[in-house]
């Protein structure tokens, strides 16, 4: 028994990286936002009382009277009036989610919101959209902010943390695992009831069903393949309820998952239901796998070492390098203060121009000073890397060294991180009471 409670406790509570929660958050929020992208053209149509589905006819599908009440934020007559509204709303909050910030506000509204557009029309969502509503349940009790957010730079901003991610209580990622498990074991459970699913054949049916058909499906009229698709879709998700605990079959199960719902994006048209089912996998993954990933990814990006020579006497540019070092993913910079005098001559920099701006050193002793560093430095951050090509586009080059050149004459009345204001006030304080 002191085994099994250790085990327990262990499972529920003992503090887990939070990198993992924090990249689900990031990727969970992308499809939130998509899913209100892709509802809002049409939101009159769906949700208006003039539309397809009037507040008391969605009232009377929910089964609402005196004893059922559903939680919708959209039950007024003049809903038309502030729908619009109540998207923007929605969109903002689905964006600070994948961001981040106000990380806990952020998860509230977006699970308001999307229980509301449940509640106000059920017809039109799939069981994808069901278990996105039960995941933003669960990151409202998470400590979805304590990494890869805005939240987390503005604690690091505030000297609060450090360059490594806080350790969190695991018990609400723990419940995300079992919803997910459950969802598998429920539908693997449901289709070993079903004599199409017994006899291999139900898989055909989808394939070939207009409404629901994408992409011409490969050997849909040959037995076997439909027979191997329907019994593999059953070994798959009970494998996703069950084997997906054991930690050495953990990855393939989750790989098997993957290629299953890879599988139904391309042949069926149901809207984000495999994105979403395949973000919740995230929730299983841990920091070393992550770690591992960065490793292996490192060589097909291409991703090259950089040493960084800054002031390290400037506020201002240590408030910088504090964002630089949180969107340093891989770890490709190294940073080095100008006035530390035997590390700034082993990069081959001399001082004076290290006075004048930030350099860029390259393993080969290239250097890039000012804005051709900040360029060379954004080709290396995976949250810059998709606007590095613009920043070599006319007149973004001009424009850029000179608000560099602005920036480095008044570095000293720009603002800085509240951790530097502090330390400065602390040290003004010592050499006062000195």
């Amino acid at each position: 028994m002191k085994l099994l409670r250790r085990d327990w406790n262990e499972f529920w509570f003992q503090p887990i990286s939070s990198i993992p929660l924090g990249m689900f958050r990031l990727v969970f929020g992308l499809l939130v936002l998509s899913y209100g992208l892709l509802l809002l053209p049409e939101r009159f149509v769906w949700f208006g009382n003039r539309g397809v589905l009037p507040l008391t006819d969605s009232n009377a599908y929910n089964g609402i009277g005196a004893w059922v009440q559903h939680l919708d934020l959209l039950a007024f007559r003049g809903a038309d009036h502030w729908l619009s509204a109540f998207f923007a709303v929605f969109l903002v909050a689905a964006l600070c989610l994948t961001l981040g910030f106000w990380t806990r506000t952020s998860a509230v509204i977006v699970y308001l919101c999307i229980n509301t557009l449940h509640s106000r029309n059920a017809v039109i969502h799939h069981s994808g959209d069901t278990v996105m509503l039960v995941m933003s349940a669960y990151l409202v009790f998470s400590s979805a902010g304590a990494a890869c957010s805005l939240d987390r730079l503005w604690r690091i901003f505030k000297g609060r943390e450090n360059d490594e991610p806080p350790r969190i209580v695991p018990w609400a990622q723990r419940l995300m695992q079992l919803q997910v498990a459950i969802v598998y074991l429920g539908a693997s459970l449901s289709k070993v009831g079903g004599e199409k699913w017994v006899n291999g054949t139900a898989a055909y049916y989808p394939l070939h069903l207009p409404e629901s058909a994408r992409f011409p499906t490969p050997g849909s009229e040959l037995l076997w393949v439909i027979n191997l698709v329907t019994w593999g879709t059953i070994a798959v998700e009970l494998g996703l309820a069950t084997l997906i605990w054991v930690p050495r079959l953990r990855l393939y199960v989750l790989l098997g998952g993957v290629l299953l719902h890879l599988g139904i994006e391309y042949s069926l048209n149901i809207p984000l239901f495999s994105f979403i089912m395949i973000a919740s996998y995230m929730t299983f993954l841990t920091a070393a796998d992550y770690t591992n990933f960065l490793a292996w990814a490192k060589c097909p990006l291409r991703l090259t070492l950089f040493r960084v020579i800054y002031d390290g006497e400037c506020d201002f540019c240590k408030s910088a390098l504090l964002a630089v070092r949180f969107l340093d993913v891989f770890r490709q910079l190294t940073f080095v203060d100008s006035h530390d005098e035997a590390a700034r001559e082993a990069t081959g920099v001399n001082f004076a121009l290290a006075e004048q701006a930030a350099i860029a050193v390259d393993p080969s002793g290239k250097q890039f000073a000012g804005y051709d560093a900040f360029r060379a430095i954004a080709w290396q951050l995976p949250a810059t890397t998709l606007i590095a090509p613009l920043l070599y586009v006319p007149p973004i080059p001009q424009i850029g060294r000179r608000v560099y050149a602005w920036v480095k004459d008044n570095r000293g009345r720009l603002p800085v991180a509240p951790r530097y204001q502090i330390q400065e006030a602390a040290e003004e304080r010592e050499t006062t009471n000195v």
